[in-house]
């Protein structure tokens, strides 16, 4: 999903700040899994060194990373993933880039090698990763996707390049910032235009900053000229997560495996050190197989 616009927003209200990782020393991370599998499909790397990579750097920082995979696209999202599929056909065949089940399941066997609890969602992984971090269970979510902002997390580290690069994003401090309320900033998101609800082309966001703080969601689309709400009020519900709990967001097997904790495969792992895994180093292959 995208909040269109959010980044300018974010750069324009604060400094970023790189991800100080002692800070998270102990604790456990929630990880948008296809996010890198994407990544390193587009840059044509090794997806499982990719990720192997990153999980032997959170290890070395004590860090336990918890990998979160995309089920079934949401009703309300089907539309706009229909249109991203469409508008990328048209793009050269080089930059058009896909996930299959065959990534899927080759970096899953990693995570299972190295002992890494993942949970497959039932339908968007950004509702499982919010759930937990809004319940305590994890400390940060690790994704490109500034949505999560919207979602009400209150960390969020931004992958680029390498990780003491990383953007480490507090909703409280943003905004604090931008003297803003949560409520606020939602309603600033939906207008800006989501994959829930199209954007307000009339608003810029420079002067919607300031109209959320003094008009509800009604008043400023009735001034648009917007007779019938819905779609955005609708957005504002799923973005909170009000109707999502443990047994809607996981079936009850993946909620198993978060209780369960997986051991060390030390053997695939060795066979993975042949074939996917031939260029990490001593120490990293250290961490993969330490838990």
């Amino acid at each position: 999903m995208g909040i269109q616009k959010l980044n300018k927003w974010i750069r324009w209200v604060s400094d970023d700040q790189p991800v100080c990782w002692k800070s998270l020393s102990g604790q456990k991370i929630g990880i948008d899994a296809l996010g890198f599998l994407y990544k390193a499909n587009e840059d044509h790397v090794s997806d499982c060194l990719v990720v192997a990579k990153l999980i032997a750097f959170w290890r070395s920082h004590q860090i336990e990373p918890i990998f979160v995979f995309d089920g079934r696209i949401p009703v309300e999202k089907q539309g706009t993933c229909m249109k991203r599929r469409q508008r990328k056909e048209y793009l050269p065949v080089e930059k058009q880039v896909y996930v299959t089940s065959e990534d899927r399941n080759r970096v899953k066997q990693l995570l299972y090698a190295c002992g890494v609890t993942f949970l497959n969602a039932n339908e968007e992984a950004d509702s499982v990763l919010a759930l937990l971090l809004r319940q305590g269970s994890i400390a940060a979510i690790v994704s490109q996707d500034l949505d999560f902002l919207a979602r009400g997390c209150e960390r969020v580290l931004v992958p680029a390049g390498d990780p003491s690069t990383w953007r480490d994003l507090h909703l409280s401090k943003l905004l604090e910032a931008s003297q803003m309320t949560y409520d606020q900033f939602l309603t600033m998101c939906v207008l800006l235009g989501s994959d829930y609800c199209p954007s307000i082309p009339s608003l810029r966001i420079e002067t919607l900053m300031k109209r959320v703080q003094v008009e509800p969601l009604s008043s400023l689309l009735a001034k648009e000229g917007i007779r019938n709400p819905t779609l955005w009020f609708r957005a504002m519900s799923l973005l909170r997560g009000e109707k999502d709990t443990w047994e809607s967001v996981l079936t009850e097997k993946q909620q198993e495996k978060w209780f369960h904790k997986q051991a060390v495969e030390k053997d695939v792992l060795e066979k993975m050190y042949e074939t996917e895994l031939v260029e990490l180093s001593e120490k990293e292959r250290r961490f993969l197989a330490y838990t």
